[in-house]
């Protein structure tokens, strides 16, 4: 994510940012941005101004109130659907007022987050090199890499027929 400044996004026409927080802004279950991505971030909201989302499917109170008094401007989107269902999306074009293609959707999983991009018409930002923290999470970290490769393969499938 943080290869491509946010300003390369908006001169394409990306009017708001829905990013995922494990593996796109932390390691799983990290409590707050790395510091590379928080000083992302800031020029991310500089860019966008309150067009900038955090779509999770682990939207914690702890995340919460960090977004609150941490980061404002960047809202943590809470859907009863977690993704690749389309409500954090659909919450996100309904505050906003803007058309589907004028949102990019940045995750490090292709089954949720891409397929939520592509099934709503929003631009996706498939991030191949996420965040990860064996030594505090190894299990975990384990699971959700394991799940990264499988979507690799479905890629790769997919591609070949």
């Amino acid at each position: 994510l943080i290869e491509v400044p946010p300003e390369t996004w908006y001169v394409q026409g990306i009017r708001a940012l829905i990013l995922d927080f494990d593996g796109v802004l932390s390691f799983y279950e990290g409590d707050a941005p790395l510091p590379e991505v928080d000083t992302w971030l800031s020029a991310a909201q500089k860019i966008f101004g309150d067009a900038v989302f955090v779509l999770t499917n682990l939207p914690t109170k702890e995340r919460q109130t960090l977004f609150d008094t941490r980061y404002p401007g960047i809202h943590l989107i809470r859907v009863p659907r977690k993704k690749p269902y389309p409500d954090g999306v659909t919450a996100v074009l309904e505050k906003t007022g803007l058309e589907a293609q004028q949102l990019l959707l940045a995750d490090d999983r292709l089954l949720t987050g891409i397929v939520l991009a592509a099934s709503t018409g929003v631009r996706g930002c498939w991030v191949t090199k996420p965040y990860q923290n064996f030594n505090l999470h190894p299990i975990k970290e384990g699971y959700v890499s394991v799940l990264r490769y499988l979507d690799e393969c479905c890629l790769k499938i997919m591609l070949f027929f």
